[in-house]
């Protein structure tokens, strides 16, 4: 049996930058992680290891925490204040990239427009971002588009949007809303792209394909 990996896989900067501050934290008995740091099992079983607490995003983090950890995937600045009720420090390892997210679905709210979050609901990254919105709606699919009753309609995408379907869905909501003003942020991150794109070389050379992950990653 002959095995190919892809030419771009493995953890992005973004993620190894969460772990990376996570190991060095001093007293990790005290710490709590807001949710799972990444979406992978086995790094999920290291934080175990190392005997930091992990609790849901949906679930009260204790009020007496030394110190909270928030994930790469981000909260809402909304939701950071409340942490910092929390603890004596707040570690907010939450990619860069995704704070570019936050960033420029902020200044186009603060320009009036409608925002439209393409990703799948209910996922922490979204949840984080749309936690700071006032009038916003997420769409994961062409279907879910509609009409929309504002002249001005800004799209961002969750990082770990497939281009392909991001582009679909600005198309659809262009065809859908031909009146308003429509202006797309693309916010898809480049190591999602880079491999997307390694993953679609590699189909046209094997029989068959392994991805190695966490099954509830949106990757």
């Amino acid at each position: 049996m002959k095995v190919i990996r892809a030419k771009t896989m493995g953890m992005c900067f973004g993620v190894q930058d969460a772990l990376t501050l996570m190991r060095k934290l001093p007293n990790p008995q005290e710490v709590t992680v807001y949710g799972e740091l990444v979406h992978n099992p086995e790094v999920l079983e290291e934080i175990a290891q190392r005997g930091m607490t992990m609790v849901s995003e949906t679930q009260r983090v204790p009020p007496f925490s030394k110190a909270i950890v928030v994930t790469a995937h981000g909260v809402s600045e909304t939701e950071k204040h409340q942490l910092a009720q929390n603890a004596e420090q707040v570690h907010d390892t939450t990619c860069p990239l995704v704070r570019r997210l936050h960033q420029k679905a902020q200044a186009l709210q603060d320009s009036g427009y409608f925002i439209i979050v393409i990703g799948k609901p209910g996922h922490v990254e979204v949840k984080g971002l749309i936690g700071d919105l006032q009038t916003y709606t997420v769409v994961e699919k062409p279907d879910d588009v509609q009409s929309y009753s504002h002249p001005l309609l800004g799209v961002v995408s969750q990082t770990t949007t497939q281009p392909s379907v991001a582009k679909t869905i600005v198309q659809r909501i262009g065809e859908k809303n031909p009146a308003a003003h429509l202006k797309y942020v693309d916010t898809i991150c480049k190591p999602t792209r880079e491999r997307q794109q390694a993953v679609a070389e590699l189909l046209n050379q094997v029989e068959a394909m392994v991805v190695v992950g966490g099954a509830n990653s949106n990757n």
